[in-house]
C-alpha cells in the first residue's frame, strides 16, 4: 500500500518521459484490442506496469452457451450486430440493435437457468452473458481476479442507459455492479473509478472493486496499478466531487473548529485520503477549503496523507506557485 506525506510548499513537479512512453504504449495496445473483434477476459498488470491482456474469439468465449444448445439463433444474431458495431467504429445508430439482441440472449439464458436450477452448464452460460464485455483485473502472476472492469463503448448493458440520452457524460452510475466470466461464481464488483484512454476518444475504462470486504484491499491496489499503467488524463468530475464533499459537511466542521480557536492566523490542517488515486480530488478539496477560509481571514497550511496512491506524481496537483 503506497503512503506518503506531502507538504504543499515542498512539492516540485517532475516529468518522467519513460513512464509516459510506457503509459502511451499501454493505452495504445488496449485501444487496439478494444477496437478488434476479440472479447477481453482478463487484464493483468505486472510489477513494471505493463498490461498483459488475455482475450478470446467469439466462439471460444460463448462455448458454454453453444453447449447449452438453446440459443444458437440468438447468439448468431448478436454476433452479427456486435461485429457490425465494432467495424462501424461504435456508431450510435447501431446501439439500439446491439442492446436489443444482447438482452434477448440474456432473457433466454435466464429462462434456461430457471428451468434447470441445478444445471452447472446453464449457470456457466448465464455467467458468460452477464459478464459479456466485462473483464477481470489481476496482478500479473496471480491466479485470481482481484478487481474488474468494462468499457463504455462495448458493454451493451452500459449502453442501454445511453440510448435515450446519447450525449450524456460517461459515469459508473449507469452500470454500478458487474460480474465477469473470469471470476468465481457469485462474485460481484461495484463501480469505483473511471479511466480515460485518450483525449480524442469516447472510450473509457470503468474499474470495479470486489464487494467482499475481505478482498477489497487487494482490489484497491490492483486498480491503483491499472491507473499507474494507463493514466493519461485527469478525472473530469474532480472539481464537482470536491465541491460536493466540501458542502456535505467538511466546511461546517471547519467553522465549528475555528469557532473554538483564538488564533486564526496559524491554521494547520491535516487530511488523510484513503484510496487516493492520482490525488486530484484531494487537491481540489484543499482549494475549496482554502478559498472558503480565505473569506474568513484565514490562510491555512495543509499536510496531506495519501493512502493507496497511484504513483503518478500527484505533487503536480499540489505544487504551490
Amino acid at each position: 500500500m503506497a503512503r506518503r506525506s506531502l507538504l504543499l510548499t515542498d512539492a516540485p513537479s517532475r516529468a518522467r518521459s519513460g513512464d509516459n512512453a510506457k503509459k502511451t504504449a499501454n493505452r495504445g495496445r488496449l485501444l487496439r484490442m478494444l477496437e478488434s473483434e476479440r472479447v477481453i477476459t482478463t487484464i493483468g498488470i505486472d510489477a513494471r506496469a505493463r498490461l498483459l491482456i488475455k482475450h478470446q474469439d467469439w466462439e471460444e468465449y460463448w462455448l458454454p452457451v453453444r453447449q447449452l444448445g438453446q440459443a444458437h439463433r440468438l447468439l448468431d444474431s448478436l454476433e452479427g450486430i456486435w461485429s457490425a458495431y465494432i467495424q462501424g467504429r461504435f456508431s450510435p445508430r447501431l446501439r439500439m440493435d446491439y442492446c436489443y439482441h444482447y438482452f434477448r440472449l440474456l432473457a433466454r439464458t435466464l429462462e434456461g437457468r430457471v428451468a434447470e436450477p441445478e444445471s452447472e452448464l446453464a449457470a456457466a452460460a448465464l455467467r458468460r452473458v452477464l459478464g459479456f464485455e466485462c473483464f477481470g483485473l489481476s496482478n500479473a502472476g496471480a491466479d485470481s481476479v482481484l478487481a474488474a472492469g468494462t468499457n463504455t463503448v462495448r458493454n451493451p448493458a452500459y449502453l442501454l442507459t445511453k440510448l435515450r440520452t446519447p450525449d450524456m457524460l460517461d459515469s459508473g452510475e449507469h452500470l454500478p455492479l458487474i460480474s465477469t466470466a473470469a471470476s468465481a461464481p457469485g462474485r460481484f464488483f461495484y463501480h469505483y473509478r473511471q479511466h480515460r484512454l485518450s483525449r480524442d476518444s469516447n472510450s473509457a475504462i470503468l474499474s470495479y472493486l470486489d464487494v467482499d470486504q475481505v478482498s477489497r484491499a487487494q482490489s484497491f491496489r490492483t486498480i491503483a496499478l491499472l491507473e499507474e499503467a494507463i493514466a493519461g488524463g485527469t478525472d473530469p468530475f474532480a472539481s464537482e466531487r470536491a465541491a460536493r464533499m466540501a458542502q456535505a459537511g467538511i466546511l461546517d466542521s471547519m467553522h465549528a473548529w475555528l469557532a473554538r480557536r483564538r488564533d486564526r492566523n496559524d491554521v494547520a490542517i491535516d487530511l488523510v485520503d484513503l484510496g487516493a488515486g492520482s490525488g486530484l480530488v484531494t487537491a481540489r478539496l484543499c482549494t475549496e477549503i482554502a478559498k472558503h477560509l480565505a473569506r474568513l481571514g484565514c490562510a491555512p497550511r495543509f499536510r496531506i496523507w495519501l493512502v493507496d496512491l497511484s504513483m503518478a506524481h500527484p505533487t503536480r496537483f499540489f505544487a504551490s506557485k
